[in-house]
């Protein structure tokens, strides 16, 4: 059983954001984890009444994932410092140059994860 909430083209992966799981964004293959993430995705929605990541551009949820797979309790599942570095190059820099702009009038991190916008209380 496979979702569908992306497909393969010549040019790459298309699919709606919200519902593609990281490696999908990546541009790597798909996989039987890429069908628990967006299983994971219809129990947010199920749960929450929302859409996972509203209002949030590519680069948003790219940011906040990286941030995530730094922090993951397992430490087989952090990245290598070479991973990060590689990811880094792929982020927006403006948002990254606003964020630290921002640092007196709120909380760093959050504007680099919301790419320099208010996140409204969501994920």
């Amino acid at each position: 059983m496979t979702f569908q909430c992306c497909c393969s083209t010549k040019e790459g992966t298309a699919g709606t954001p919200a519902y593609m799981p990281p490696e999908l964004l990546a541009g790597k293959p798909f996989s039987k984890a890429v069908d628990v993430y967006m299983f994971g995705v219809l129990l947010w929605e199920m749960f929450a009444r929302d859409v996972p990541f509203r209002g949030y551009a590519i680069d948003d949820i790219q940011r906040k994932e990286l941030i995530r797979q730094c922090w993951s309790a397992d430490p087989s599942h952090r990245p290598t410092f070479d991973v990060i570095a590689q990811k880094l190059r792929q982020v927006d820099v403006t948002a990254v140059v606003h964020a630290v702009d921002n640092i007196v009038e709120e909380d760093a991190l959050d504007s680099l994860l919301m790419g320099g916008k208010k996140n409204n209380g969501r994920l």
